[in-house]
């Protein structure tokens, strides 16, 4: 029911893009698999975080890099493109290791999270911070809501309610 209302809202978007849905589609799906996996490991095989994250860490790194060369490498690597801006950086090294620490304390509460307060709760909790962060640039961006996008997340609202 609840990804049914996510559905229906962004089908609602004054200015729906198909293969935007298809991207948040398979985004929802991709991030499902993850947490599932990390259930698995957590409760079934019974690893600790870091013990966890050293299953996950290449994964993500492989479907990421997979991305960026279906994506981004034809800009990055021709001439005057982001590699010869990027090595000339002087605080290249520094903001790679603040990024690095933000992300391993980013995948480590999630772990923790995971591991103390259930796949279904942070499931639940990400809805809600949808519907916030909805709700929060409607105020202040003053962006119109369409009457398809409350209907869906009113059915998402339902589905939480349903789920207590």
């Amino acid at each position: 029911i609840i990804c049914f209302g996510a559905a229906v809202s962004s089908v609602g978007e004054s200015h729906f893009s198909m293969i935007g849905f298809c991207l948040m589609i398979s985004a929802i799906c991709a991030d499902v698999l993850r947490m599932s996996c990390m259930d698995y490991l957590t409760k079934d095989v019974k690893l600790d975080t870091l013990s966890t994250l050293y299953y996950m860490a290449p994964l993500a790194f492989f479907f990421i890099a997979l991305g960026f060369f279906f994506f981004e490498a034809d800009a990055f690597f021709s001439e005057g493109g982001g590699a010869d801006k990027l090595l000339q950086s002087s605080g290249l090294v520094i903001c790679l290791f603040l990024n690095a620490t933000m992300a391993m304390l980013l995948n480590c509460s999630i772990v923790l999270f995971i591991t103390y307060a259930g796949i279904m709760t942070m499931s639940l909790a990400g809805i809600a911070k949808d519907i916030l962060t909805v709700g929060l640039g409607c105020l202040i961006f003053r962006q119109g809501v369409t009457l398809t996008q409350v209907g869906g997340y009113s059915i998402s609202l339902l589905g939480l309610a349903l789920y207590r």
